[in-house]
């Protein structure tokens, strides 16, 4: 298990790692999306959940190629104004990467890699307001295995 940190659409800001072999599982919090409502208006922006998974190419060797799948939820908001009320949606990214694994000592690694994968149920508002139907993907993290 590895406690992961940095900027990555496969485990987030901040998540866990679970390798098995050729296959690591991560989760991860990306912190909030604040949807554009004006100044003074409270709302609770909602939350980018991560969930994805590594395929390694040398799982045998400590540094290598991996591609990864993920689903990185709220990735795109989009907020609309009602008579009386705002209403908030969100909408998830499915996300292909393609990275390097470096070690960096014996229970600290670097990830390193990019892709880019569709927003997945984007609404009509949102194509007219312009949210994105493809979205980047980046992995920049710094791993600690924690055993």
């Amino acid at each position: 298990i590895r406690l992961r940190g940095g900027i990555s659409t496969i485990s987030g800001l901040i998540g866990l790692e679970y390798q098995k072999n050729k296959i690591a599982i991560d989760v991860g919090w990306m912190g909030t999306n604040d949807p554009d409502i004006d100044s003074g208006v409270k709302i609770d922006p909602p939350q980018m959940l991560n969930l994805g998974i590594r395929y390694f190419h040398w799982p045998d060797s400590p540094n290598g190629w991996f591609g990864g799948l993920s689903l990185a939820g709220n990735n795109q908001v989009l907020s609309t104004t009602h008579e009386n009320h705002y209403e908030v949606e969100g909408f998830p990214s499915l996300l292909f990467t393609v990275g390097y694994r470096r070690l960096l000592s014996e229970r600290l690694d670097l990830t390193v890699g990019g892709g880019v994968g569709p927003a997945l149920g984007l609404s009509e508002d949102g194509k007219e307001a312009g949210l994105d139907d493809f979205r980047p993907s980046i992995d920049l993290t710094l791993g600690f295995a924690l055993k």
